[in-house]
């Protein structure tokens, strides 16, 4: 969506959504059931960052492992540890080595 689309859904202005959108929060907080119905996502999304959810999911052994050791990591560290993850994924793209997903 545009931040346009979003404002005329929420009853603000487009400028209010660009603050927003820049971490300046502004009253963005009293919007936020509107926002998550209107995403269609649980409002903790907009609170933390995260939503816990129990997501059924076959993973190989070493995947489990990876995923026990992620739950264990204080939120700045998720983060850390993705955008890590992410650096990998690109240093094997551009070497060719694509990883399938």
């Amino acid at each position: 969506m545009t931040q346009q689309q979003v404002a005329d859904a929420l009853g603000v202005s487009r400028p209010a959504i660009a603050f927003w959108e820049t971490g300046r929060e502004g009253s963005a907080r009293k919007h936020i059931p509107k926002l998550a119905a209107l995403f269609g996502v649980d409002p903790e999304i907009f609170l933390t960052g995260y939503v816990q959810a129990d997501i059924p999911l076959t993973v190989s052994p070493d995947e489990c492992d990876m995923i026990k050791l992620y739950r264990m990591l204080d939120p700045s560290r998720k983060v850390s540890a993705q955008k890590w993850i992410e650096r990998q994924v690109k240093v094997l793209q551009s070497s060719g080595d694509e990883a399938e997903f």
